[in-house]
């Protein structure tokens, strides 16, 4: 259905090239709410549909890698509708973020900011002793906010966080992959070294307890991070929602 409707706006663009110019293969936003009203949506659907397409709500989750499975999730993605104005909330966030010890990374414009763990001496030393506050968020991650008008009610705005947390989980896969070899390792040595069914079994056991508990370590301490920035994200929008 995508690749027809796609292939319909095209040729309508080129038999009507007064409309709204748009990218080769791309369709503007009012070829999607010319489709969508054809078809019987309601153009406040519409609206709603396309704020939360700019918010970034409606963005595809990659499936589940084995290292998701195993070890936990990459990002954290945290939304919520609060009173506005935008210039207000964003001002919140950004204090908020400051607070959390980050720093400008990248400004996306109407798109949101990139944010990233500061990276001065005063804050290194703040995030590692936990100085003035507890730091929700650990290190080496990244985080994306965007703040954009709520279509259901002009007076308030839709707030989405994407938190990042690729980099704290590759360490964690390299320690389950560590223990792992060591696991490995150790019950490949053993049965080498023993030629006695007992003295083997005992050490290719001892090789893959460390195995396991390599893993599961590296699994908990991820996803205890994953939780407590998570919870860190949601009780500041639950006081932007309610306490403000």
């Amino acid at each position: 259905m995508q690749r027809v409707l796609r292939r319909a706006a095209e040729l309508e663009r080129r038999e009507q090239p007064s409309r709204e110019p748009a990218a080769t293969g791309q369709m503007t936003r009012a070829d999607v709410t010319q489709i969508a009203e054809e078809v019987g949506l309601a153009p406040e659907a519409i609206s709603r549909a396309l704020a939360e397409l700019d918010a970034g709500l409606l963005a595809e989750p990659p499936p589940a890698s084995l290292v998701d499975r195993v070890i936990g999730p990459a990002e954290v993605v945290c939304t919520r509708s609060v009173a506005g104005p935008i210039a207000t909330v964003e001002t919140q966030i950004q204090r908020f973020l400051a607070g959390q010890l980050m720093q400008v990374k990248r400004n996306l414009g109407e798109r949101g900011i990139v944010w990233e763990p500061a990276a001065d001496l005063v804050s290194r030393v703040r995030r590692a002793f936990a100085i003035g506050q507890r730091v929700a968020l650990p290190r080496d991650c990244e985080l994306e906010s965007s703040v954009v008008p709520d279509p259901e009610d002009s007076s308030r705005v839709l707030v989405r966080f994407a938190l990042r947390l690729g980099v704290p989980r590759q360490r964690r896969v390299m320690q389950a992959l560590g223990g792992v070899v060591a696991g490995l390792a150790i019950a490949a040595g053993g049965i080498a070294a023993f030629h006695s069914l007992p003295a083997d079994v005992i050490v290719a056991g001892a090789g893959s307890a460390l195995a396991a508990g390599t893993v599961g370590r590296a699994r908990s301490n991820h996803r205890k991070d994953v939780e407590r920035a998570e919870n860190g994200l949601l009780r500041f929008l639950d006081a932007l929602e309610h306490e403000r």
